[in-house]
């Protein structure tokens, strides 16, 4: 929503105009404000600890990219799979991609997730 988007900049001071100022977001060429790329992938990231792998598990990096603006209100689907399993190391390497209402993604991050 635009109260997350606004929100969010507020609390990690990102004050961009491209994300804050709607005045602004209309005269770019995507003529509105735009989601901050960190609180996309923070909502992918927000999987590991709740959904996949789950309880017992902490984020240890991500590597995110932003393909196509989000903007506030739009709908995007979040899908989060298994890469990789380094049981040895108590490691799991997630895909997580995020997919607007035409198929296309967003933004994708590899998340590295460590056993507690």
């Amino acid at each position: 929503t635009h109260e997350d988007v606004v929100n969010f900049g507020n609390l990690t001071k990102d004050m961009n105009p491209l994300h804050m100022n709607l005045k602004y977001g209309k005269s770019t060429r995507f003529e509105n404000i735009n989601v901050q790329g960190s609180l996309l992938s923070s909502y992918i990231i927000g999987v590991v600890g709740s959904k996949l792998p789950g309880e017992g598990w902490m984020c240890l990096g991500v590597d995110s990219t932003f393909n196509l603006p989000v903007f506030p209100g739009e709908l995007v689907n979040i899908i989060v799979s298994v890469d990789k399993i380094v049981k040895s190391m108590g490691v799991v390497i997630l895909d997580g991609k995020m997919i607007n209402k035409e198929g296309l993604v967003v933004c994708r991050s590899k998340i590295k997730a460590k056993e507690l």
